[in-house]
């Protein structure tokens, strides 16, 4: 009985022994290093002055200017194609300084930021696949937390949440305080489907730009997603990342579809 109490016991310290060694193995996921990118600023220089010491002549200024609103709506409403695409915009339009001549980086410590690298909202699009009904299109909206906005003449934002709700949720703020990243229609049809719930909720949406504020938990993962298909290559070589949605789980999920290099 002693020989056989001896043996139990033994065989119970070896599991408990091997439990303990089998759980310090286990692999962990490399954590992916998520850097935020730095614009620079425009040091002490005042807004409103060139950065050129002489003035810039007319042979110099670029073929194409940011859109009027018109034809902004043009290209929004107008070009329908096969996959709908969402571009990010300069920044500066909630400002309506897009057409200053001034100094052309926003406030903050001298410098232009990280070299050459192109800011988010110009390298990034997001492109939605064909076949989209209403339904799909706008429960991926609010999954992401994403709200729509339209600029006001009073120098408001009027928002609306919650869109596939048949009750959507409606505020406003000023535009000056919006500090989040949005983008808006390049092509597509599905704008359509913006005008509609704006209308429902309320929001007057005819011969306005309708924006597209992307939450910076939101922000974040496609910037870790795109450092992650960029195989640790600089952001500064990044021309241009294409995202696409697919389902996962539940909810749904952004992936990088396609990028380019300069």
């Amino acid at each position: 009985m002693l020989v056989a109490l001896l043996i139990v016991v033994g065989a119970v310290v070896a599991c408990i022994l091997v439990l303990w060694y089998t759980s310090r193995f286990f692999v962990r996921p490399r954590p992916v290093p998520v850097s935020v990118e730095s614009w620079g600023g425009r040091g002490m220089a005042a807004p409103g002055f060139a950065r050129d010491l002489a003035p810039v002549q007319e042979d110099e200024l670029p073929d194409q200017m940011f859109p009027e609103v018109s034809t902004a709506l043009e290209l929004v409403s107008g070009l329908a194609k096969d996959a709908s695409r969402m571009d990010a915009p300069n920044p500066e339009l909630l400002t309506g300084q897009q057409k200053s001549q001034g100094d052309s980086r926003r406030a903050g410590p001298e410098g232009e930021g990280l070299g050459n690298t192109l800011p988010r909202h110009l390298r990034w699009e997001i492109r939605f696949g064909a076949g989209h009904t209403p339904e799909t299109y706008l429960q991926q909206l609010d999954f992401f937390g994403i709200e729509l906005g339209v600029l006001a003449d009073d120098g408001n934002v009027r928002y609306v949440a919650q869109l596939a709700n048949p009750q959507a949720d409606t505020r406003e703020g000023p535009r000056d305080a919006e500090r989040r990243l949005f983008m808006l229609w390049k092509s597509g049809q599905l704008a359509d489907i913006d005008r509609a719930v704006l209308q429902r909720a309320g929001v007057e949406a005819e011969g306005r730009l309708i924006l597209h504020f992307i939450p910076p938990e939101v922000e974040i993962e496609l910037a870790r997603l795109e450092r992650v298909h960029a195989n640790d290559k600089p952001v500064d070589s990044i021309r241009k990342t294409v995202y696409g949605i697919q389902p996962e789980g539940a909810g749904f999920a952004f992936y990088v579809a396609r990028q380019y290099y300069r």
